[in-house]
């Protein structure tokens, strides 16, 4: 999933967790048309981070989607990996990857606030760990 030639390393390159949907999708599509070659990260639908590259590529940049789950440290080291492997650096991570179970308090199970927090507050967590470990000096961490 990836389109365009090698910029070489002052290209600037943003990952973007949760790029397939919402504010993530937006976000990419913001930072390709700023200059960014984009990756994006997802969890869900194949055919929605297909349309998030071409959306990407369709500005002239490169554009990659890479399934991992953001609570998992070793997805998320490959997921990192793979990045910069694809594009060489990395200048910005965007952390927009989440989940909510809208429900009364009386109503939540459970097993869905164990989720809600491990995607969102672990996730949080190991995603931003591996960022401050891999982004270029002078990029930006963002959640």
């Amino acid at each position: 999933m990836t389109a365009g030639d090698a910029r070489g390393s002052r290209t600037r390159t943003a990952l973007i967790t949760g790029g397939t949907g919402g504010m993530g999708r937006a976000i990419a599509a913001k930072l390709a048309a700023d200059g960014f070659d984009v990756a994006v990260a997802y969890t869900g639908s194949v055919d929605l981070a297909d349309a998030a590259v071409k959306e990407i590529t369709g500005q002239g940049r490169r554009g990659a989607a890479f399934a991992a789950d953001v609570a998992d440290e070793e997805a998320v080291s490959a997921l990192f990996d793979a990045v910069q492997d694809r594009f060489g650096h990395l200048d910005a991570v965007v952390h927009t990857a989440g989940i909510n179970r809208p429900a009364a308090l009386t109503d939540l199970d459970l097993a869905d606030f164990d989720e809600i927090h491990r995607v969102n507050v672990r996730g949080t967590f190991v995603v931003n760990q591996q960022a401050a470990r891999r982004v270029r000096d002078g990029g930006s961490i963002v959640n």
